[in-house]
């Protein structure tokens, strides 16, 4: 039992740390931002995707947020976009110790247009990140600096203080 245990822990903690695959998503989400068929095939490969793993179905949700911004009517943007930060929000509601699904909303957030109202967590997900930000990966405090760098946002990293961060 003990070592079932073990191998559970093991695989769980490998599975968290940022892999080849990950970095390609991440790397492929910031530069479908700005171009319009990379996030046609972002979403697609996104949506390809069967995992139950809560940081890739985080960008699952991001990379059809990401399409929709290029693509969809705008009736129908609004649905879409209320339908996958729902996702991204009981994401995290149920794994709220993750920075990078943290990361993901605060950026949408950030991003998002005033009328969609789509802006409460920013502060309580900036403070997580900055108090996890000593925890995290290479790869992950590389993409969180590099956003906070060209934003508008001061970012203080700081030491964790009572979280328990799961970073990847």
């Amino acid at each position: 039992m003990k070592q079932l245990i073990l191998l559970l822990i093991l695989s769980l903690s490998v599975s968290l740390k940022a892999s080849p695959e990950l970095e390609k998503i991440r790397d492929t989400m910031i530069k479908s931002e700005f171009d319009k068929e990379l996030a046609k095939k972002f979403k697609s490969k996104m949506d390809a995707l069967e995992t139950k793993n809560v940081v890739l179905s985080a960008y699952k949700s991001v990379a059809r947020l990401i399409y929709v911004k290029h693509y969809e009517f705008p009736w129908t943007k609004y649905f879409i976009f209320k339908k996958e930060t729902q996702r991204l929000d009981s994401l995290i509601t149920k794994n709220f110790h993750y920075p990078e699904l943290r990361f993901l909303r605060f950026a949408i957030q950030d991003r998002a247009p005033f009328f969609l109202n789509y802006n409460n967590y920013l502060k309580e997900d900036k403070e997580l990140l900055e108090s996890c930000f000593n925890d995290m990966s290479q790869s992950l405090k590389s993409l969180v600096s590099r956003y906070f760098i060209s934003s508008e946002w001061d970012f203080v990293a700081s030491d964790s203080v009572d979280l328990k961060c799961k970073c990847t």
